[in-house]
Protein backbone atom coordinates (compact mmCIF):
# COMPACT_ATOMS: atom_id res chain seq x y z
CA UNK A 1 0.00 0.00 0.00
CA UNK A 2 1.49 3.85 -0.47
CA UNK A 3 0.90 5.86 1.86
CA UNK A 4 -0.31 9.74 1.48
CA UNK A 5 3.31 10.98 2.99
CA UNK A 6 1.82 14.25 3.35
CA UNK A 7 1.57 15.32 -0.19
CA UNK A 8 -1.13 17.21 -0.96
CA UNK A 9 -4.25 15.71 -2.34
CA UNK A 10 -6.22 16.74 -5.48
CA UNK A 11 -9.55 15.11 -7.25
CA UNK A 12 -8.63 12.30 -9.32
CA UNK A 13 -9.92 13.17 -13.07
CA UNK A 14 -9.65 10.80 -15.87
CA UNK A 15 -5.94 11.45 -16.65
CA UNK A 16 -5.13 10.67 -13.48
CA UNK A 17 -6.96 7.69 -13.53
CA UNK A 18 -5.73 6.61 -16.52
CA UNK A 19 -2.08 6.84 -15.31
CA UNK A 20 -2.46 5.11 -11.98
CA UNK A 21 -4.37 2.20 -14.08
CA UNK A 22 -1.24 2.47 -16.26
CA UNK A 23 1.16 2.58 -12.96
CA UNK A 24 -0.71 -0.13 -10.50
CA UNK A 25 -2.48 -2.30 -12.69
CA UNK A 26 -0.01 -5.55 -13.05
CA UNK A 27 0.37 -4.78 -9.19
CA UNK A 28 -3.28 -5.26 -8.24
CA UNK A 29 -4.13 -8.23 -10.81
CA UNK A 30 -1.60 -10.24 -9.17
CA UNK A 31 -3.72 -9.91 -6.23
CA UNK A 32 -5.36 -13.60 -5.38
CA UNK A 33 -8.29 -13.02 -6.24
CA UNK A 34 -8.67 -10.06 -8.66
CA UNK A 35 -10.49 -10.63 -11.64
CA UNK A 36 -10.37 -7.18 -13.46
CA UNK A 37 -9.35 -3.48 -13.14
CA UNK A 38 -10.56 -0.14 -14.88
CA UNK A 39 -11.83 3.46 -14.08
CA UNK A 40 -15.32 4.33 -13.14
CA UNK A 41 -16.96 7.48 -12.60
CA UNK A 42 -16.87 8.26 -8.75
CA UNK A 43 -20.56 8.18 -6.50
CA UNK A 44 -21.52 12.34 -6.72
CA UNK A 45 -19.49 13.05 -9.12
CA UNK A 46 -16.37 13.35 -7.47
CA UNK A 47 -14.13 12.72 -10.12
CA UNK A 48 -12.95 9.05 -11.15
CA UNK A 49 -12.07 5.86 -9.13
CA UNK A 50 -10.02 2.86 -10.15
CA UNK A 51 -12.64 0.13 -10.30
CA UNK A 52 -11.11 -3.61 -8.69
CA UNK A 53 -13.33 -6.83 -9.66
CA UNK A 54 -12.72 -9.15 -6.88
CA UNK A 55 -13.67 -12.29 -6.23
CA UNK A 56 -15.64 -13.33 -3.29
CA UNK A 57 -12.64 -15.25 -1.50
CA UNK A 58 -10.03 -11.72 -1.78
CA UNK A 59 -7.86 -10.71 0.71
CA UNK A 60 -8.92 -7.52 0.58
CA UNK A 61 -6.38 -6.00 2.89
CA UNK A 62 -4.13 -6.60 -0.64
CA UNK A 63 -5.67 -3.91 -2.60
CA UNK A 64 -5.42 -0.23 -0.69
CA UNK A 65 -8.25 2.21 -0.59
CA UNK A 66 -5.90 4.50 -2.48
CA UNK A 67 -3.71 4.88 -4.96
CA UNK A 68 -0.84 7.50 -5.63
CA UNK A 69 -0.04 8.50 -8.98
CA UNK A 70 1.69 11.91 -10.71
CA UNK A 71 0.64 13.57 -13.83
CA UNK A 72 2.09 16.80 -15.04
CA UNK A 73 4.16 17.20 -11.89
CA UNK A 74 1.49 16.91 -9.39
CA UNK A 75 0.83 13.99 -7.04
CA UNK A 76 -2.84 12.59 -6.88
CA UNK A 77 -4.54 10.15 -4.79
CA UNK A 78 -6.59 8.56 -6.76
CA UNK A 79 -9.77 6.23 -4.25
CA UNK A 80 -9.59 2.90 -5.18
CA UNK A 81 -13.23 0.56 -5.03
CA UNK A 82 -13.95 -2.87 -5.08
CA UNK A 83 -16.63 -4.98 -6.63
CA UNK A 84 -17.31 -8.19 -6.07
CA UNK A 85 -18.11 -10.37 -9.14
CA UNK A 86 -19.73 -13.68 -9.85
CA UNK A 87 -17.81 -15.21 -12.79
CA UNK A 88 -16.60 -13.15 -15.63
CA UNK A 89 -17.05 -14.49 -19.12
CA UNK A 90 -16.75 -12.70 -22.92
CA UNK A 91 -19.98 -12.83 -25.12
CA UNK A 92 -20.53 -12.24 -28.36
CA UNK A 93 -22.46 -9.34 -29.45
CA UNK A 94 -24.14 -8.19 -32.73
CA UNK A 95 -20.90 -7.14 -35.17
CA UNK A 96 -18.48 -9.62 -34.10
CA UNK A 97 -17.74 -7.58 -30.74
CA UNK A 98 -17.19 -9.32 -27.13
CA UNK A 99 -19.02 -7.91 -24.16
CA UNK A 100 -17.94 -8.52 -20.71
CA UNK A 101 -20.75 -9.63 -18.46
CA UNK A 102 -20.48 -9.83 -14.58
CA UNK A 103 -22.64 -9.73 -11.69
CA UNK A 104 -21.41 -6.82 -9.31
CA UNK A 105 -21.75 -6.38 -5.75
CA UNK A 106 -20.33 -2.79 -4.65
CA UNK A 107 -18.75 -2.72 -0.52
CA UNK A 108 -16.63 -0.57 1.01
Amino acid sequence: MLPHCGKRQAMAGIREAKAALRQHEARLMAVSGVRGVGIQDATGGAGQVLAVYVARNVDRDAIPAQLETTVAGRSVMVPVRQFEVGVVKAQAASGGTELMQMQMQDFK
